[in-house]
């Protein structure tokens, strides 16, 4: 969460399973986070790697580096 934690401001979770989605997992990250900065809430992304077997845990790790 980027922002201190004032009254009345909305806090949003947004909860993302992934399996073997190495190719979008990023712009997800980057699209819920350009629409939630629009809304001037505090959030947090909670991302699920189900078992893939491609790149999207390492993908989950870049975008985490990324954005903390």
């Amino acid at each position: 969460m980027n922002k201190k934690l004032k009254k009345n401001i909305p806090i949003v979770s947004i909860i993302g399973p992934a399996n073997n989605e190495a190719g979008s997992i990023c712009s997800y990250v980057e699209e819920c986070i350009e629409g939630l900065e629009k809304i001037s809430c505090l959030y947090e992304i909670i991302l699920i790697d189900d078992g893939s077997t491609d790149k999207t845990y390492s993908n989950m790790k870049l975008m985490k580096e990324k954005y903390p």
